[in-house]
């Protein structure tokens, strides 16, 4: 097995505009933790932005995930069989408003992964899967939410179901089953929980949050480990001093993924699950209050890997968001 942590993820972030003159808000939240783990299954994650509860819109997201690093325990080892993994995923999101503080989402991810390794018969054997990965339904609550001229406080909870729509009886080039983590789907139907808070005041936005997901036995005798995600972030409005359509802001931010260990046909694989933790810079552009654009790039800087895991290198993220109404 090669490693874990991969994407996962949609936040249940957010992140509110302070008032110009009296008190004019414009609050947008994600609805799951932005994290990724090394297959980029689960919800990867939306970037800095969130989507809007309490309106109905549309986002679309591109990330590109590699792994190239191999880890002993935890430390950078040699990568004797030149072991590499890519993942390129473009995710559409569709969301509706059922009332002011709730509602539904849809996550459509169309995934793009490719491995390689030196083979026992000294070639380079390769796999290549492209097309619809696991589909994801969300619902999130607003449990709390005050505002006053000066501060905004959210506190949000999120449940949901990964479905198992991707194909898992991909074959690499030498006609063999293809490792898991480059299957465009686990085979699984998981449960996902989520819990989020934020506060904002004046051009300053904190925020935190926690998902975990419930995994099942998938394809394959494969079973993917339990997954808690984490993280938390400041943001903060570089332009303009107050409330605007147009808006730039910048946020940095800490993001994290405890994996529990995966089985095969019953039995745990000694070298899966571990812990991975990135720091993430970013930036965030309003384009009036309907669109936003965004960008963040993913460096990891844990890797606390159980036993002989290929490592993330690098992610890169980049989305497009339109409220509808």
């Amino acid at each position: 097995m090669k490693g874990a942590l991969i994407g996962i993820s949609l936040q249940v972030l957010s992140m509110v505009v302070a008032s110009q003159g009296a008190a004019q808000l414009n609050i947008s939240h994600t609805d799951l933790p932005t994290s990724v783990e090394r297959c980029d299954y689960c919800l990867a994650a939306q970037g800095i932005s969130p989507l809007e509860v309490g309106t109905t819109g549309v986002r679309a997201d591109i990330r590109y995930l590699t792994l190239g690093t191999m880890y002993q325990d935890g430390k950078k080892t040699e990568n004797t069989d030149h072991e590499l993994e890519t993942h390129l995923t473009q995710q559409y999101s569709f969301y509706f408003s059922l009332s002011p503080g709730l509602s539904v989402n849809a996550i459509v991810p169309i995934a793009s992964r490719h491995s390689e390794q030196i083979g026992e018969t000294g070639k380079t054997v390769t796999g290549d899967e492209f097309g619809l990965a696991d589909v994801s339904l969300l619902v999130r609550y607003n449990a709390v939410e005050a505002h006053t001229v000066e501060a905004t406080s959210i506190l949000s909870f999120s449940a949901g179901v990964k479905l198992p729509t991707g194909r898992t009886s991909g074959k690499d080039s030498e006609g063999n089953l293809l490792d898991a983590h480059i299957q465009l789907g686990t085979g699984s139907t998981d449960a996902l929980v989520g819990l989020s808070g934020f506060m904002t005041f004046q051009r300053v936005a904190l925020i935190a949050n926690l998902l975990g997901a419930i995994t099942s036995p998938g394809a394959n005798g494969h079973e993917f480990g339990n997954i808690l995600n984490y993280d938390a972030s400041i943001r903060y409005r570089l332009y303009p001093p107050e409330y605007g359509d147009i808006q730039l802001f910048t946020t940095i931010g800490v993001f994290g993924e405890f994996r529990a260990r995966e089985i095969q046909d019953g039995v745990p694989i000694a070298s899966s699950g571990g812990n991975v933790v990135y720091v993430s810079p970013g930036l965030q552009l309003f384009l009036m209050p309907s669109i936003t654009v965004e960008a963040s790039y993913h460096i990891p800087v844990v890797h606390a890997l159980n036993g002989s895991q290929l490592g993330e290198d690098y992610r890169i993220m980049a989305g497009v968001q339109f409220i509808l109404g």
